[in-house]
């Protein structure tokens, strides 16, 4: 039988796993993405574990990953961004495709003769 993925689910599962290997009470902070169930899942680890035991009465547990938000910011960025990117790399193909240039050196070079 296959259980919804819930706050409690991991929760437990994490609260177990910590008890297993004895670092229940040394835990200091858990490192997540800025994912809004990631907040539950703190909410019920507190529940679960001795916060008493925890350092810092497990104020500041739920460190939020600082490399998955800057991913965030620059996905963002990206998306703002992405028309002039676009333009920028057609402009380029444009004037760098060999048949643009003699194209165009043939035709400025017909405009030179034709005023003499």
């Amino acid at each position: 039988m296959c259980h919804a993925h819930t706050k409690e689910v991991p929760a437990k599962v994490l609260v177990e796993s910590l008890m297993d290997w004895n670092v229940n009470t040394n835990l200091s902070t858990i490192t997540l993405d800025n994912c809004s169930t990631n907040d539950a899942l703190i909410s019920n680890l507190k529940d679960k574990l001795q916060v008493s035991s925890l350092i810092l009465n497990g104020d500041f547990i739920h460190i939020r990953c600082c490399t998955h938000i800057l991913s965030l910011i620059v996905k963002h960025g990206m998306k703002l961004i992405k028309s002039g990117i676009e333009k920028t790399r057609e402009s380029v193909l444009y004037w760098t495709s060999p048949s643009k240039k003699e194209e165009n050196f043939q035709e400025n070079s017909c405009h030179v003769c034709s005023y003499n």
